[in-house]
């Protein structure tokens, strides 16, 4: 199952709608003035580990590089600082922190959440929600973005999952008034998770099947390729402290940070302007070779846009 939960969504949507007419911006300025403007949007890397195990889950792929047990790998408390107060330095509007886990297990992730806020940012992340509390999620407001996951639903025979289903209850029972969007997806065991979100009047807006909703989109025609925006919107921080253009693809790295490289340097470097310039001449690197972003009309729209300035 997968839930997206978006807090206030009246006001957001209008962070979304001027998001959108950033990028736009961005890509005219890009293809105009072949210089990039500064980074919107920090994604931090900031563990490596789970507090669950679930067999299904993508990060299993990953388990030479992921924490299977404790101690998790983290990336150190006083660096998330000083790349926060960096980012933001350099333009950056909104930090998202992620990681081959879950994010909110690094020991320190409340803190973080409390530095950005302080420092102005809008933050975004995905998360389990077993370490969430209510009194924990008040410091966010409608700029905010948090996406719950909820998987491994299986009711029966299952205690640890009963639990799991009862403690999201509680979660969202006492934050109802935040959240205001529920997106429901695939799954035999969908009808059990939104029976709980209508009890709790949580509006449930989207709930298609995952067969249906494959379907569709084999059926959606695609009419061009061209490059997401994430090198020019987005700037990746991984755990390694090597930077690259996609907070998807850990291994790629665009430069190193260290004392004499800052995010600015990295951004505006000659590792990140060489990934843009494959991109906007077609090559795709091999990474982007199976990646939805490179294939979608909204982008072939932003294209058509630029064309015309």
């Amino acid at each position: 199952m997968f839930f997206l939960i978006i807090q206030q969504v009246n006001r957001y949507a209008v962070v979304l709608v001027k998001n959108k007419i950033n990028l736009i911006l961005f890509y005219i300025r890009q293809n105009v003035e072949k210089i990039p403007a500064p980074p919107q949007n920090l994604s931090l890397e900031i563990i490596r580990g789970c507090n669950f195990h679930c067999q299904h889950c993508f990060s299993r792929l990953y388990s030479d590089r992921i924490a299977q047990a404790y101690p998790f790998q983290c990336m150190p408390t006083d660096r998330v600082h000083s790349l926060l107060k960096d980012a933001r330095s350099i333009g950056c509007r909104t930090v998202t922190f992620c990681g081959l886990g879950e994010p909110t297990a690094h020991p320190d992730f409340f803190l973080f959440l409390s530095w950005a806020k302080d420092l102005g940012y809008s933050v975004e992340f995905t998360s389990n929600g077993w370490t969430l509390e209510p009194e924990k999620l008040g410091m966010l407001d409608s700029r905010d973005s948090v996406r719950i996951s909820i998987d491994t639903m299986h009711l029966q025979g299952s205690p640890r999952s009963q639990d799991y289903l009862k403690k999201m209850a509680d979660l969202f029972s006492s934050h109802q008034k935040n959240f205001k969007m529920i997106a429901v997806a695939h799954g035999d065991c969908t009808p059990e998770i939104q029976t709980m979100f209508l009890e709790n009047n949580m509006p449930v807006i989207y709930y298609p099947l995952m067969k249906n909703a494959r379907s569709a989109a084999l059926q959606k025609k695609r009419t061009s390729l061209i490059p997401c925006l994430y090198p020019w919107y987005s700037l990746a921080v991984h755990l390694d402290f090597t930077a690259g253009p996609c907070p998807c693809a850990t291994w790629v790295s665009v430069g190193e940070l260290n004392e004499l490289t800052t995010l600015r340097d990295i951004w505006y470097g000659a590792g990140m302007n060489n990934f843009r310039n494959k991109l906007r001449s077609g090559n795709f690197p091999d990474v982007c070779a199976t990646c939805d972003r490179v294939n979608r009309k909204t982008s072939a729209w932003i294209q058509a846009l630029c064309r015309k300035h």
